[in-house]
Order: C-alpha cells, then sequence, then structure tokens
C-alpha cells in the first residue's frame, strides 16, 4: 500500500512532467553556464531551459547570455518573457518575469540561443 501522502505528491509531480517534461526527458548540464541564485540550467538539443526554484519578483539576471537569446517563454504555456536591460553588465542580460510565480514547484522558461 501506498500512502495518500505520497500518491498526492507523485500525482503532483505527473502533472508537472506532463507540462515541463522537455526540461528533463533526454535534457542535460547545460555546460560553460552559470545559472542565476535559485536556478539551474538543462539543455535538450538546441534548447536551453531555466529552471526557476527560488522566484525573484519581477526579473532575472542571467550571466553571459546577452544578445544570445532569440526568445524566452514560459514552458508552460508558451507566454513570452521580454528581455531588457536594467543595469545589465556587458554580458548579461534580465528576463522580465511575471510578479507571482507561474509554478510553485518550478517554473520553467525554455530559452532558444540564437547560433553562433
Amino acid at each position: 500500500r501506498i500512502p495518500a501522502e505520497s500518491v498526492a505528491r507523485l500525482a503532483e509531480i505527473g502533472a508537472w512532467m506532463r507540462v515541463n517534461g522537455d526540461s528533463i526527458h533526454g535534457a542535460g548540464p547545460a555546460g560553460g553556464l552559470t545559472p542565476p541564485p535559485g536556478c539551474v540550467y538543462t539543455k535538450n538539443g538546441g534548447r536551453l531551459f531555466l529552471h526557476v526554484f527560488d522566484w525573484p519578483h519581477m526579473s532575472v539576471r542571467l550571466p553571459g547570455l546577452k544578445n544570445r537569446i532569440r526568445f524566452a517563454s514560459l514552458l508552460r504555456d508558451g507566454s513570452r518573457l521580454a528581455t531588457v536591460d536594467w543595469n545589465s553588465s556587458e554580458s548579461d542580460v534580465t528576463l522580465a518575469l511575471p510578479f507571482h510565480e507561474p509554478d510553485p514547484l518550478d517554473t520553467v522558461v525554455e530559452l532558444e540561443l540564437k547560433e553562433g
């Protein structure tokens, strides 16, 4: 028998995986990139995923990705995120985020990078 709490947690994880599975299945580490605090990168083919565990409210600075992002969107629903230059360094870019955290477990941002 599986405890009810475990069944509920597994159902929650399953629901998250249905929406965000591309960032896990077939994905691996994104070598050479330093994620912001409270975040982790994964990479699946040419797609880079930012897993945000510690929601920063309003924006997140991505070191070393300035002029490399073609688009950024929430993986859960495809909502596009704007890149902005709020006191960014020459190599960093800042993403504008929704004020409210879309997923309290792990909000995933898909980043399509420009080639080259």
